[in-house]
């Protein structure tokens, strides 16, 4: 992975793009805010969040950002999506979705 500048701002791509599409964010001083994963895992962090935004603008107990990384620690120990692995994400869902 190495340091690329995108029109949001900086991020970590894969230096093989086009044949390699794994991409994580950074913050202003170029860390790395996740971990590059596969496709798979990647959609599921998508679900991921959308599934928390639909939870958190239904008018559920989360009042700010802050609460949702709250939510994470409590049930994995980690703050960001981006550093969750598959098995997580998968059990969070089934938990947010009801199953």
């Amino acid at each position: 992975m190495i340091l690329k500048q995108g029109k949001f701002g900086i991020f970590y791509g894969c230096e093989r793009y086009p044949e390699c599409h794994n991409t994580h964010g950074a913050d202003n001083e170029g860390k790395p805010l996740g971990v590059a994963v596969d496709d798979e895992t990647r959609e599921l962090r998508r679900e991921l969040h959308d599934e928390l935004d639909k939870w958190f603008d239904s008018g559920s107990s989360f009042r700010d950002w802050g609460e949702k990384a709250d939510f994470l620690n409590n049930e994995t120990g980690k703050t960001r999506v981006a550093h969750l692995e598959k098995d997580e994400i998968k059990k969070l869902l089934k938990k947010i979705r009801g199953k």
